[in-house]
């Protein structure tokens, strides 16, 4: 962990190899992941562990779990080529799917980003484990500085002149990442679901 009001740098990403960790756990629908885009909302730990396959596979190869907007919408797109001839045909033109990388690559690194501050807390909230094994010593270790930033994560981005994420105070205060058990659950933040064409809306759109 970085100094006191250092940032840690961005995992180097293979886009291929990325997508092959997350394409076992594509279905059916374009609808992958199932998270806010905001980068500043709250940690949804229940959406969390719904995507909790993916992530763990995400977190042994990544462990820093801190990745570029736009090597994410790279990895994206690399998921999406396999499932072209048939996504193709809801995700219509060329601005469709990059949209569609997008807002993927977008939730998948608000979920990376969130559970990364769950596990440096000492000890980590139990519904972690539930995504990754990790243990109370394991989570001192790295919490030598208290919850203390984590919330550091621009995701090296700005240094890197990769201006195009507004998460510079991607910061998780302790009152954001209490366990829900502690306070009444915030509402879960809204999911944007991507436009795709009217006639095959129902057949590939999660039921969430």
């Amino acid at each position: 962990m970085p100094p006191f009001g250092g940032r840690d740098a961005s995992e180097p990403v293979d886009p291929e190899e990325f997508a092959k960790i997350v394409t076992p756990h594509v279905k059916s629908s374009p609808q992958v992941f199932d998270y806010s885009e905001n980068m500043q909302a709250p940690m949804d730990p229940e959406r969390l562990v719904k995507h909790a396959d993916p992530l763990a596979d995400i977190v042994a190869k990544y462990p820093k779990l801190i990745f570029k907007q736009t090597d994410l919408e790279k990895v994206m797109h690399n998921v999406y080529l396999p499932k072209k001839a048939v996504w193709g045909k809801v995700l219509t033109t060329d601005k469709q799917v990059a949209e569609w990388c997008t807002a993927m690559a977008t939730r998948l690194r608000k979920m990376c980003k969130d559970l990364r501050v769950a596990m440096r807390r000492a000890p980590p909230p139990p519904w972690v484990r539930k995504i990754t094994k990790i243990t109370t010593s394991g989570a001192d270790s790295q919490e030598t500085n208290g919850s203390q930033e984590d919330e550091d994560d621009g995701d090296g981005e700005d240094e890197e002149g990769e201006g195009d994420d507004d998460d510079d105070d991607d910061e998780e205060s302790e009152e954001e990442i209490v366990q829900p058990a502690a306070r009444k659950k915030p509402a879960a933040a809204p999911v944007r679901m991507i436009s795709i064409n009217k006639n095959h809306r129902q057949e590939y759109l999660d039921r969430h």
